[in-house]
């Protein structure tokens, strides 16, 4: 359908299939959160990898440098309060008495890597 017009490419396009394609062959959780983590994913086996050089070299302290370009960390975007922009006394006082709900954290592969690396033994202090 993408391939025959039929589909706004606003909806999907070939760009956002293989975007997507790249997510899930990373690991399925970038897609969906919710998803299982899979043993075998890029995500598991960089991790083993990573593990295995760091035991290797842990006597001579080598460095291991892990670059990935998809699921990155993103900055937290501040949050806009109406009482900032308008500068009222009762709304100043109302947003610091109802609080904002907490976003649930986004999936991203640093972040997992970190944590397994960790489980599996690596001070935490030696990931930066």
């Amino acid at each position: 359908l993408v391939h025959s017009g039929t589909v706004d490419p606003s909806q999907d396009n070939m760009l956002k299939i293989t975007s997507d394609g790249r997510k899930l062959g990373l690991d399925q959780r970038i897609v969906n959160q919710m998803l299982p983590d899979e043993p075998g994913t890029k995500v598991n086996q960089c991790v083993d990898n990573i593990m295995q050089i760091w035991r290797d070299g842990k006597a001579d302290k080598l460095t291991q440098l892990v670059f990935c370009d998809i699921s990155t960390p993103q900055a937290k975007a501040p949050v806009s309060k109406a009482a900032k922009t308008l500068d009222n006394p009762l709304l100043h006082a109302l947003e610091g008495a109802v609080p904002l709900p907490e976003q649930e954290p986004v999936f991203t592969v640093y972040d997992d890597i970190r944590q397994k690396l960790i489980a599996q033994g690596m001070p935490a202090d030696q990931i930066a």
